[in-house]
């Protein structure tokens, strides 16, 4: 009798076993993961110079297109921002990093609007923030 009641708690006991394994096994490739993920943030921010990105817009009499585009240097800010995975204040950074040649999308469309090359509404179709193209 004691032998059929003690198999079904040794299967309890090793299923647990084995998870317990299996979420030390997971805690140890998480770590790996993010001690990779830090280590390419680092060689990104390292060999950083410049991003830029670009948008074609439509010029405002249709004929042909423009490339609005946004420029990131790799500043010292930017590439702190980057190796401390603050990616999310790197557009602020591009915003006042103005000085620097720095600019965002925006801020080169918003341009292109008040040189009457596209239009508004071009502009808000592109725009990370449409609501700042009135029109």
């Amino acid at each position: 009798m004691k032998h059929l009641l003690l198999k079904p708690f040794i299967k309890v006991r090793d299923d647990f076993q084995r998870q317990v394994r299996w979420s030390r096994m997971s805690d140890y490739d998480r770590n790996i993961l993010m001690a990779e993920k830090e280590m390419v943030r680092a060689m990104v921010s390292e060999s950083l110079v410049a991003v830029i990105s670009q948008s074609l817009c439509k010029l405002k009499d249709g004929s042909c297109r423009v490339a609005a585009h946004e420029i990131m240097l790799g500043t010292s800010a930017i590439r702190n921002l980057i190796r401390e995975n603050k990616v999310a204040q790197m557009y602020s950074a591009i915003q006042t990093g103005n000085s620097q040649g720095m600019q965002t999308l925006d801020q080169n469309l918003t341009d292109l609007v008040r040189r009457n090359i596209i239009s508004p509404a071009e502009a808000r179709s592109k725009a990370k923030f449409p609501e700042n193209f009135p029109g």
